[in-house]
């Protein structure tokens, strides 16, 4: 695997504890984050938590409310973006190589005759 791999496929969990961080030191709840974000509370938790990648201007949005330049933030949200994207083309790979390949023995299978007559 290499380096940039890693980093890529790290990016998603590194992205939402960055995010969990910023959001500890300017001691913010959910519901003031909602409010000065325009994103809901049910949206920060699913960002924060690392199961949905936040859209940009959610990053964006977050880095102007928490003071901080949002190029780091961007960087990493872009890296997991990538990492999910690689992760469901690997996986749609997998899943159509498996329909292309025969089970065993399936090219010796001939039309079983019909019964009845």
């Amino acid at each position: 695997m290499t380096s940039e791999r890693r980093r890529v496929e790290a990016a998603a969990p590194v992205l939402s504890a960055e995010l969990r961080r910023l959001r500890g030191l300017n001691r913010l709840t959910l519901a003031a984050l909602a409010k000065r974000t325009n994103y809901s509370k049910s949206s920060w938790e699913r960002y924060l938590n690392g199961k949905v990648i936040p859209p940009e201007s959610a990053v964006m949005a977050f880095a102007q409310t928490v003071g901080v330049r949002p190029d780091e933030l961007l960087m990493l949200r872009n890296r997991a973006e990538r990492a999910e994207r690689a992760e469901r083309e690997q996986a749609g790979t997998h899943r159509s190589e498996a329909r292309r390949r025969p089970g065993p023995g399936a090219g010796d299978r001939r039309a079983a005759p019909r019964g009845g007559r």
